[in-house]
């Protein structure tokens, strides 16, 4: 046995081994840099998610039904630190419980992309998603989208129409009518609408021809084409987008050049509107919401002169500094005398906080107190609660309305249900089963009398 230490062979041999085990044990800095970007990645998707989530509490899910899509406008207002240069679009379905989200900028780290590129579909319920649940992937989600989907070669001499080609790290196509001898360029004047290139770009280019559908981004905003600029318009100087009838904007805000249809909702000067006509413009007419009658409905409980009323419509109005309900009496009021000038309005009265029935009003819910003026006594209110929704016009004390009085005393057009407690004639009962109009004493399977 050797017992003077390791030769220089042996601690040769214990540095090599030392040295593999660290290079598999210890990734390489350039890894470590790439699963921490792609974590950033994921993360923000995950906040994404998060802001659709807030979105979507703000009105108790009611802007959120099955398959909604929101963009990042929509998203804006709860999105936090997100990179302003990336694409946001969400998928939610499925009753909320699945949020897809894409998170996305050409040539930088995505969300959800595949290692080839491509982007991750999500089948729920049998329909096919685009995107991908953030909370539930994994980094492995996160890669570079391909920039092009194709191969293209440089500008060169022998391009035909419909060719692609890079030129200036840019790609493009040779147009009808051209090639031009000359690759594209302002200095070369071969760069204009219905020119011989065209950019093949997400972004707007003035040089560019579109047509109906095409979708383009400019000054931070996102347009979709209505028409087809090429034949419709193309005597137009200028159809930057944000400028004409015929880019429409896609967000929650009105446009006064975008196109509106019946029931589309829009928000303007912090108030939310939805349009009465179909195809408000088209003619460069676009009405701004809360200036004419007619055109927008504001989606307030307040009344506007503004605003189109139809019979039983209830708005509040300040009457001497307090806010006082009425109801309408009259259907398509257009004057814009106030309600308490109008003889299309009468105020909702109300007695010790319950209000006095009114025949204009709807009731649309059940467990609402009112009250009714005495035939006996006009100075006794007798009060009511509704048993289910009440239309307009049913008079509280029927059988064919669904009123009960509150009281003690039997009334032949309330319904009571069992061990319900009644007074009549002086006599004390109970309801044995569900019952109406059916007088205490006269049937004691319906009633028991107690003693």
């Amino acid at each position: 046995m050797n017992n003077k230490g390791l030769t220089l062979i042996e601690v040769l041999l214990v540095i090599l081994v030392l040295g593999i085990v660290s290079a598999i044990s210890i990734p390489s800095m350039t890894t470590v840099f790439s699963n921490a970007n792609k974590d950033n990645v994921l993360n923000t998707a995950v906040s994404i998610e998060r802001a659709a989530k807030n979105f979507c509490r703000q009105d108790n899910y009611n802007s959120c039904p099955d398959n909604t899509q929101l963009t990042r406008d929509q998203l804006e207002p709860f999105l936090i630190g997100v990179d302003p240069d990336y694409d946001i679009f969400v998928w939610i379905t499925n009753g909320i419980r699945d949020i897809l989200v894409t998170y996305s900028k050409q040539g930088e780290l995505s969300f959800p992309y595949t290692a080839s590129g491509s982007l991750v579909l999500t089948i729920i319920n049998g329909i096919e998603y685009a995107g991908a649940s953030p909370t539930t992937s994994t980094r492995s989600l996160v890669n570079r989208p391909r920039d092009l989907l194709f191969e293209s070669p440089d500008w060169n001499e022998e391009l035909s129409v419909g060719d692609f080609f890079i030129y200036n790290n840019r790609l493009w196509q040779v147009r009808e009518g051209g090639p031009d001898d000359e690759p594209p360029a302002i200095e070369n004047d071969n760069l204009f609408r219905g020119g011989p290139y065209q950019e093949i770009t997400e972004f707007y280019r003035v040089y560019n021809t579109y047509v109906q559908g095409d979708i383009v981004k400019f000054n931070g905003a996102t347009f979709i084409a209505l028409v087809d600029f090429d034949t419709i318009i193309d005597n137009m100087e200028s159809i930057e987008p944000g400028n004409v009838v015929g880019w429409q904007e896609q967000t929650p805000f009105w446009r006064e050049f975008n196109v509106y249809s019946k029931n589309d909702v829009v928000s303007h000067n912090g108030a939310q509107f939805k349009a009465l006509i179909n195809s408000i413009n088209l003619d460069v007419s676009n009405p701004e919401p809360g200036t004419s009658w007619g055109t927008w409905q504001e989606k307030t409980d307040e009344w506007r002169a503004y605003n189109t009323y139809n019979t039983s419509d209830v708005v509040l109005y300040p009457v001497d500094g307090v806010l006082r309900r009425f109801v309408a009496i009259t259907d398509n009021i257009q004057s814009l005398q106030t309600p308490d000038e109008s003889g299309n309005w009468e105020q909702i009265v109300f007695v010790n906080s319950i209000q006095v029935w009114n025949q204009y009003m709807i009731y649309p819910n059940q467990g609402i107190h009112v009250l009714l003026q005495s035939e006996d006594n006009p100075e006794i209110y007798l009060e009511f609660i509704s048993r289910t929704s009440v239309s307009a016009g049913q008079r509280p004390g029927s059988l064919d309305t669904p009123w009960n009085e509150v009281t003690v005393e039997w009334r032949f057009f309330n319904v009571y249900q069992p061990r319900d407690f009644v007074r009549h004639e002086g006599l004390d009962y109970i309801a044995l089963i569900t019952n109406q109009n059916v007088t205490p004493g006269t049937n004691s399977s319906v009633w028991e009398r107690l003693d």
